[in-house]
């Protein structure tokens, strides 16, 4: 083995120590992370997944990751515990995902450093709340995003990644909505390069597979807790504020964020 590719090897495990070090040593959950645990709680109690007994309501926003956490907590996991580990897992997913669609080994252990010098990103990779499985979808749908696009257009080597892509775009509304605003540019960009290469059928099912889960997940929604939101929506998004007022509060948090110092 080449002495250049050992030491390579040796740098790339002490930046995942590094990484592993730093996570564990900022590992947290937040406040907000215990209404998930309390409708866990009700969960495993056998009450369902609500916040009293007898009273359906839906209080968590995340429902991929509130489902993720659920099979720990029947089995006796303590929620803390639980999401602590899943949160884990998500990253070390993610990282994985980044090493698969890199080229560069040199680029991925960069990226590892700015990401523990982040501190708006680094904070949430635990925290209780659904961030570490959002970077690990973002993760899977551009290496998937960047296997469509290495095909030539319309090349029949496009159609597995290209159906993948849709069908993570489609699991990732369960697990926030918004993300359709990250995801829909590079998806539509993917899905117009490649345009010609399903029939009008194939595409229908294609994107009808796409939106089972979130339909799915709707109807029962409806049925079970009767609205398709969760109340956190319900109670948050209908306020009495100017929308000229939360634009502009919503552009100093963006400022704030690209402010972000890395350390």
């Amino acid at each position: 083995m080449r002495l250049d590719t050992v030491r390579q090897r040796w740098l790339a495990i002490l930046v995942l120590l590094l990484f592993l070090a730093v996570w564990g040593k900022n590992a947290w959950v937040c406040d907000d992370a215990y209404i998930n645990f309390r409708s866990l709680d009700q969960l495993a109690a056998g009450n369902g997944p609500i916040w009293n007994p007898h009273a359906r309501v839906q209080v968590y926003t995340s429902v991929l990751w509130y489902w993720l956490q659920a099979p720990a907590r029947l089995l006796g996991v303590a929620p803390y515990a639980g999401s602590l580990a899943l949160s884990l897992a998500c990253m070390l997913g993610c990282l994985a995902m980044l090493r698969k669609s890199l080229d560069s080994d040199r680029a991925l252990l960069l990226l590892m450093l700015l990401m523990v010098g982040a501190r708006g990103f680094f904070d949430y990779t635990s925290s209780g709340l659904e961030n570490p499985l959002v970077f690990l979808v973002c993760a899977v749908l551009l290496d998937r995003y960047l296997a469509a696009m290495a095909a030539a257009p319309d090349d029949p080597a496009a159609n597995r990644p290209l159906r993948q892509l849709l069908w993570v775009a489609g699991w990732s509304l369960l697990v926030r909505h918004d993300l359709a605003l990250l995801w829909f540019p590079p998806v539509a960009h993917a899905a117009w390069r490649h345009r010609k290469l399903w029939t009008r059928r194939a595409w229908l099912q294609t994107l009808i597979v796409g939106a089972a889960p979130l339909a799915v997940w709707s109807a029962f929604a409806v049925f079970y807790y009767g609205s398709p939101w969760p109340n956190p929506a319900l109670a948050k998004l209908a306020l009495a504020v100017p929308r000229s007022t939360l634009v502009s509060q919503g552009l100093r948090y963006f400022e704030a964020t690209l402010q972000d110092p890395v350390l």
